[in-house]
């Protein structure tokens, strides 16, 4: 009988001591925060072998590259690469890539001549007129070509091809002097659209 009720007290007392440390869990749970290393477990973060110095993004400053070049023994250190940032790479190979060309190579030169070009007429295969027009004796348009009036006052530089049928042809050209757009109509070189297109100039005089 004694042995028989030690037993039920201490199986009694376990019941408390359990009780008691679940509840110590819950109320511990509840006021204390999780520690950082605790919080590193439950939302680890991805590591980079990749740092980049802050001396990278700062302004290049001569001087001071030279005292970190120069060695206590009076030697030079070889030179490091020096990366400055100034502007977006998209822009640097872009709208700046002529600038960028430069500062790798000094004595790179740009000339708007050597672009290629983008021709608008269709076909473009010159064949007459000393290569200048196609075989329906349409000039030959590409971005960026010039037209001159007769008294040299006016530049009409070409855009875009607006349309293209029987008499010839019509481009959007930007006026340098007056800074303006304008159609600009091309006629065929052949004498009948020729004449034509001398009537259409008188018609529009009169108008």
């Amino acid at each position: 009988m004694r042995s028989r009720m030690a037993l039920h007290h201490h199986h009694h007392h376990q019941q408390q001591s359990i009780r008691s440390t679940s509840d110590d869990g819950d109320s511990g749970s509840e006021d204390e925060e999780p520690t950082p290393s605790h919080r590193m477990a439950m939302y680890p973060v991805p590591h980079s072998h990749w740092f980049p110095r802050s001396l990278s993004f700062k302004p290049w400053n001569r001087v001071r590259a030279v005292k970190q070049q120069q060695q206590p023994s009076g030697g030079v250190l070889p030179r490091r690469l020096r990366i400055q940032v100034l502007r977006p790479l998209p822009v640097r190979v872009t709208k700046d890539i002529v600038e960028t060309y430069q500062l790798c190579n000094p004595s790179f030169q740009h000339s708007e001549n050597l672009n290629p070009k983008r021709y608008l007429t269709n076909p473009s295969i010159p064949k007459f007129n000393g290569g200048c027009d196609n075989e329906n004796h349409d000039l030959i348009l590409y971005y960026g070509c010039v037209f001159v009036n007769e008294n040299a006052t006016r530049r009409y530089v070409v855009k875009e091809l607006v349309g293209q049928g029987t008499f010839g042809q019509v481009a959007r050209c930007y006026t340098i002097e007056t800074h303006t757009n304008v159609a600009v109509k091309i006629i065929k070189n052949q004498l009948a659209y020729y004449t034509q297109a001398k009537v259409e100039i008188g018609i529009l005089h009169v108008v």
